[in-house]
């Protein structure tokens, strides 16, 4: 959107916030108690919001139809089956019609000491080894 698109949705904006101010009902002349002129009240500020909302989806319909005219993409559809996930002997990723399957998992050995509070030692944490690794299958043959 331009500079001077945004200028017209600050100007519309202004517009519809002095609307929706000028036009909220002043209770300290009327009936608070008065559940049918509340109504009535309610039902005025729901039509004038209705009309806002109409005229800012015709200014956004002419805002977007110039845009989108200019440069249209030419975009192929392409169908993909979705795919899958599972968490049985790790993560699982398949293509719902089978071709293919990727098994992403991992594994890690870690140490933990705890010494005697009564010595001035630390306690230590460390990770021995760890791996990451993954399984792929292609068209239930390649693997």
């Amino acid at each position: 959107m331009n500079k001077s698109g945004i200028g017209r949705w600050i100007w519309l904006g202004s517009i519809a916030a002095a609307i929706l101010i000028l036009s909220a009902p002043v209770y300290a002349a009327e009936d608070e108690g008065d559940p049918q002129v509340r109504i009535r009240n309610l039902e005025k500020q729901m039509q004038l919001m209705a009309e806002q909302l109409k005229a800012l989806q015709e200014q956004l319909a002419r805002d977007v139809q110039p845009a989108a005219t200019a440069a249209t993409p030419i975009v192929k559809s392409v169908v993909s089956n979705p795919v899958e996930a599972s968490f049985k002997n790790g993560l699982v990723l398949r293509d719902a019609s089978g071709d293919w399957a990727l098994r992403l998992y991992a594994r890690a050995q870690l140490d933990y000491r705890h010494f005697s509070p009564d010595e001035f030692s630390a306690d230590t944490f460390s990770m021995r080894r760890a791996r990451i690794g993954t399984i792929a299958t292609f068209f239930e043959d390649f693997t």
